[in-house]
């Protein structure tokens, strides 16, 4: 049973909340930095809305995967499609819907959801250190997104209209830096503080879901005073919310091994592969973004990037529906001829 917000002491609650601003932090860096949102133009208001909603909706990922029992790939698909709806309609509608609803498969599905899915793998990969399998993979993804993310936000204001202005190198990797700046720093708080926290303690209080609740709402009412949420993408949105999480509460288990299991007490990643990967991120990006565009048959850099989005965005949770409906129809053969 999870221990209420009144009953913890402080040292507890600080340690149950650390990985969360961790997560919430990282999320900011993948929709922010990595999508480019311009961060370095928002007017200050806006921050008061975006940190704590990054803040609700990683607390609502660590909630979900530790009270149902995350356990896959696929379940992660719908945790992080689940985040990307959620970050697209509430937090980012103005440029995630601004042409609604091509760019829900687009920018919501192939851009936040996918973004979010790799930050979540990024969070494991920070606090299970000891699997060498998690360092191939940080090194190979460094290499990957830091190569999308050159020619993103060199391109993008030429070739669309995403973008108002050019952004130097000097800038990309000084909000690049301070972001992970701050995300260094809470990885060193959790290293620290977090050796006890388990699964189980991201499972919410009454107390703290109602906390959430009122946080999501005001940035709602907040967002709708300024005219920002598309109406009309309300009930979509809402509706895949739901069937994403209504599959994650299907799929519910509490016999088998979960994902946060092996990385809860954290294992923390060695700060040696968090800089190599550090540089090959930045030395890819550098390098792409100061090539020349390069057209093939009407294809350039950046349309290949655009199709990757789109085709992730198209296809995400068809493809996860049929994976999950084909493993539960086998499921029941093989029960069936036993």
């Amino acid at each position: 049973m999870t221990p209420s917000l009144t009953d913890a002491p402080a040292s507890t609650l600080i340690a149950r909340w650390l990985p969360r601003l961790l997560l919430a932090a990282l999320f900011a860096f993948g929709s922010e930095v990595l999508l480019w949102l311009e961060p370095q133009q928002r007017p200050l208001m806006d921050w008061l809305y975006l940190i704590p909603g990054y803040i609700a909706l990683a607390t609502i990922t660590l909630d979900l995967a530790a009270r149902y029992c995350v356990r896959n790939v696929y379940d992660v698909m719908l945790l992080t499609a689940i985040y990307g709806l959620s970050a697209g309609f509430l937090l980012h509608p103005e440029t995630s819907l601004i042409d609604f609803p091509r760019t829900l498969a687009t920018r919501v599905l192939g851009g936040h959801t996918f973004i979010g899915f790799e930050i979540f793998g990024l969070f494991l990969v920070l606090t299970g250190g000891a699997s060498l399998r998690y360092r191939r993979i940080l090194l190979g993804g460094a290499f990957v997104i830091g190569f999308a993310w050159g020619i993103w936000v060199r391109w993008s204001p030429e070739l669309t209209d995403r973008m108002a202005e050019l952004a130097s190198l000097e800038t990309m990797f000084g909000v690049a830096a301070i972001f992970l700046l701050i995300i260094a720093a809470l990885f060193l708080l959790t290293s620290r503080f977090s050796r006890t926290v388990t699964p189980p303690d991201f499972v919410l209080s009454p107390l703290e879901i109602a906390g959430v609740s009122i946080i999501l709402i005001l940035i709602f009412l907040v967002r709708a005073a300024e005219d920002a949420i598309v109406v009309t993408a309300l009930l979509p949105g809402a509706g895949l919310i739901l069937l994403c999480g209504g599959i994650i509460w299907s799929r519910e288990s509490e016999t088998q091994h979960t994902l946060l299991d092996s990385h809860f007490p954290p294992v923390p990643l060695a700060w040696s592969w968090s800089l190599i990967a550090l540089f090959i991120f930045s030395l890819t990006a550098a390098f792409v973004y100061n090539r020349p565009l390069v057209e093939i048959a009407g294809f350039n850099q950046l349309s290949l990037v655009e199709y990757v989005f789109a085709g992730l965005g198209f296809s995400w949770l068809p493809f996860v529906a049929a994976i999950i409906s084909t493993r539960a129809v086998d499921r029941q053969y093989r029960k069936l001829n036993n």
